[in-house]
């Protein structure tokens, strides 16, 4: 019964769509929205998570890192390439300072 749903609430969002490359991306919102509606069709993607996170690193490592992104995006959506970049640059940021401190103890 959900996946008749499913099937319909897709049909009525592709009716709405011009389906070139980028009008069929759907935004944030249009997501979330569409998944308040029909949250079965995340579980096996939930599920998968799951036996990931329980394979790499554990729950614990996972459950700590889930915390600190949000506590670092102050419960803000934020994209994942964004963190990224950040802490890239972040850790950069710390090499040259170390970097540099060696240097003047060597001066």
């Amino acid at each position: 019964a959900q996946a008749a749903q499913i099937r319909v609430a897709l049909a009525d969002m592709t009716k709405q769509r011009d389906w070139t490359a980028k009008a069929t991306e759907i935004n944030v919102e249009e997501f979330f929205d569409f998944t308040r509606y029909h949250p079965g069709l995340l579980y096996p993607a939930f599920l998968l998570q799951h036996q990931m996170q329980l394979k790499i690193c554990g729950e614990k490592f996972w459950a700590h890192h889930a915390k600190q992104r949000i506590y670092l995006s102050d419960g803000q959506y934020v994209e994942v390439a964004k963190l990224l970049r950040v802490h890239v640059e972040a850790k950069t940021f710390n090499l040259l300072r170390t970097m540099n401190k060696k240097g003047e103890e060597q001066q």
